[in-house]
């Protein structure tokens, strides 16, 4: 007797072992049941600037965020001067590709012992937006 298998039924099957009883990471699974039980996505982690002052000693500071290109279609970064996430503060905003985990900015843009906050919301492929992930520092310029 032949049995014949459905195609599709046999990859939702592995897909939905592979999401679930297979973590790459505790991160990539925590999203998995996140995004299948809610269909919302979970906010993106920071990794820099996460401390509460920043020395700028170069042309550009670097932002810097765990990606997760298996559920992010974009990322949405966006900088404000002061403590403040409204629009009338916001001094910089780029749209990121998820295979990206880092940005740089100009130093510039930054005034010496000056606040600013960063947020950055991620996008899923189903358009569905997380949470913003956000970070305040202080911005200490080192002239030497």
């Amino acid at each position: 007797m032949r049995i014949i298998f459905n195609v599709k039924k046999v990859l939702i099957l592995m897909a939905y072992v592979l999401l679930i009883y297979l973590p790459l990471s505790a991160s990539s699974s925590e999203r998995a049941c996140s995004l299948i039980a809610s269909g919302s996505i979970a906010e993106p982690r920071l990794l820099y600037p996460i401390k509460d002052t920043v020395v700028l000693t170069g042309d550009f500071l670097e932002f810097k965020w765990l990606n997760d290109p298996i559920w992010v279609r974009t990322y949405i970064l966006k900088l404000y001067k002061g403590y403040n996430m409204y629009s009338q503060y916001l001094i910089h905003s780029e749209i990121v590709s998820s295979d990206i985990a880092s940005l740089k900015v100009d130093t510039a843009l930054f005034q010496d012992n000056a606040v600013y906050t960063w947020s950055l919301a991620a996008v899923s492929l189903n358009g569905a937006k997380s949470d913003k992930s956000y970070n305040s520092f202080k911005v200490e310029k080192n002239y030497n």
